[in-house]
């Protein structure tokens, strides 16, 4: 055993110098023999070392030693070469003994190799649309060898190369396309203004998928920015459109040719202007002549028109006559004249819409719908009925005696009436009767005073009674048949009174004038007074008369004394 000398502390000895290691890191320096107080000795015994050949652990050598044998079976390696020989006290190469040779198996070697695509993501990036193939190869540089174990039959398997060595995608295919103007050219339509139609798209390829590779997903190809059809427009001008709306029933209850917003002028498509970016050409506005503005016409624009006119009229009255003057007939009755005649004083006139305005309307014309001018209208004469009485109502009422009874007279008829003539007063042959009045019948005792004091007084009538009177007689007025139907009343001659039967006149017997004077005057008693009274006081006479008297000198009976004004009693 040889003797190995370490330092106390290893920090108290300087390191060996980089550049004085050997290839086992032992120190080349020369190793100081013996101990220094300063300094210690460091360990610089080296043993002889062994290796072992071929060496297991250098790839470059396994790989040789497995070509040889073709990897088939293993091979061996022995610890015979020395690859450190002793220093200083180490063990000699005969102390160390030498290692039992190693069985060693070879390893199995994969393939190896490249592919010219690292991944498959590399080589859909190089496709271009157009559905081309793309490869990938793969480049093998070593071939796979499977391995041998450490006992003989016992094989570890090479990871095999790619199988096949190349595979193929098939691009996806883009879809291809170009617009292509359409023929014949196309013109823009005015009157819908609707774009037309310059250019379609045609798709000449359509986009496809890719065929992957294995356990890829499908690439889709790139579609077109249009769809195989799409169509390039460019806008057009367009006009404006409209007309004349009639307002129907403008002109109701309208007869005389006024003037109605007839009709109104409806834009139904208004006018529209091309895109500047296609010309920019104007639409035309409407246009019609019976516009305000011709060239311009407004939406809801009103035109006014004449209404139709109605006919207007009336009858006039003729001058004819139902009697006929230049007749020598003792009646000049007309059976028939014209009694009106039409006169139109306004002609219907036709609207805006061509409709006539209705005729002059009258029931009694021969058209009630259409009079016309200067129609006549007839009339039938109307003809009186005729007739009369036998005795008028006073030859009637003359034949009357005042003695009562019944007078007729007959109405006739010589002519009936016609045509509404005024009717007769009576029917023919009427008779109207009258009762003719009854006058009354009486008479006086006396036809008169005379006669009644020439018959009632004696010689001896002047005296007087005791009341200092005369005699006083009377006559008797005797009614021997009343009037009635409206006779002459009985007239007694009593100064317009009437006189009723047994009616009295009383008179007195003549006498000697009495002789005396009134105690005052009219005059005097009559001053704001209606009635006075004065007294007698004339002598002989008996006693005192009493005279009652109205200022308006109006008779009076005044105690049964009848008498007269008082200038004359």
């Amino acid at each position: 055993m040889a003797i190995i000398h370490r330092p106390a502390n290893l920090d108290d000895f300087p390191p060996c110098p980089e550049d004085a290691r050997g290839p086992s890191h032992e120190c080349a320096i020369p190793c100081p023999i013996g101990d220094n107080a300063k300094r210690r000795v460091r360990d610089c015994n080296r043993d002889c070392e062994r290796a072992w050949s071929p060496d297991p652990n250098d790839p470059a050598v396994v790989a040789r030693e497995c070509d040889l044998n073709g990897g088939k079976k293993p091979w061996f390696s022995y610890h015979r070469r020395i690859v450190q020989q002793p220093r200083y006290h180490g063990l000699t190469c005969e102390q160390v003994p030498e290692l039992r040779p190693r069985s060693h198996g070879c390893p199995p070697i994969d393939c190896q190799g490249e592919w010219d695509y690292s991944t498959r993501e590399e080589v859909e990036e190089q496709c271009t649309g157009m559905g081309e193939e793309r490869k990938r190869t793969f480049t093998v540089t070593t071939q796979p060898r499977d391995g041998s174990g450490l006992s003989y039959g016992e094989t570890k398997l090479a990871k095999p190369c790619p199988s096949p060595l190349s595979e193929t995608m098939r691009c996806p295919t883009d879809c291809v396309g170009a617009w292509k103007d359409v023929s014949p050219k196309p013109k823009c339509d005015r009157t819908t203004g609707e774009d037309i139609v310059i250019s379609r798209f045609h798709v000449t390829t359509p986009a496809a998928h890719s065929t992957p590779f294995p356990g890829r997903r499908r690439l889709q190809g790139a579609p077109c920015q249009h769809t195989d059809g799409d169509t390039r427009t460019k806008s057009c001008p367009r006009d404006c459109q409209g007309q004349w709306v009639s307002q129907g029933n403008a002109c109701a209850g309208k007869t005389d040719g006024e003037l109605v917003a007839s009709h109104k002028y409806q834009i139904t498509v208004r006018a529209k202007d091309q895109d500047s970016a296609d010309g920019g050409e104007k639409g035309k506005q409407c246009e019609d002549p019976l516009c305000e503005d011709r060239t311009n016409c407004k939406h809801n624009e009103e035109r006014k028109q004449r209404c139709p006119t109605d006919c207007l009229g009336h009858w006039e009255k003729t001058t004819e006559s139902c009697a006929d003057p230049g007749s020598t007939n003792v009646d000049q009755w007309r059976k028939q004249i014209a009694s009106h005649t039409y006169k139109i004083t306004r002609d219907e006139l036709s609207g805006f819409d061509g409709k006539r305005g209705s005729g002059c309307r009258d029931d009694e014309c021969a058209d009630q719908n259409d009079c016309k001018n200067d129609e006549k209208k007839f009339q039938l004469c109307p003809r009186d009925c005729l007739g009369s009485w036998d005795k008028t109502e006073e030859a009637l009422e003359s034949e009357c005696t005042g003695d009562g009874g019944t007078r007729t007279r007959t109405y006739t008829i010589t002519r009936e009436l016609m045509n509404g003539g005024a009717p007769c007063e009576e029917k023919n042959n009427t008779q109207h009767s009258i009762t003719c009045p009854t006058d009354c019948v009486g008479s006086w005792d006396y036809q008169n005073r005379t006669a009644l004091l020439a018959n009632e007084c004696a010689p001896d009538t002047g005296t007087p009674n005791t009341k200092g009177f005369k005699k006083e007689v009377f006559r008797t007025y005797t009614i021997f048949r009343d009037a009635k139907d409206g006779g002459t009343p009985c007239d007694a001659g009593l100064d317009g009174e009437q006189a009723a039967n047994n009616t009295r006149a009383f008179a007195y017997c003549p006498a000697v004038d009495c002789v005396g004077s009134w105690n005052a005057t009219v005059a005097d008693l009559c001053a704001g007074e209606n009635i006075i009274a004065r007294k007698s006081i004339a002598l002989p006479c008996t006693g005192s008369m009493m005279q009652m008297q109205s200022c308006t000198t109006r008779v009076l009976r005044v105690t049964g004394i009848r008498m007269r004004d008082s200038s004359s009693f």
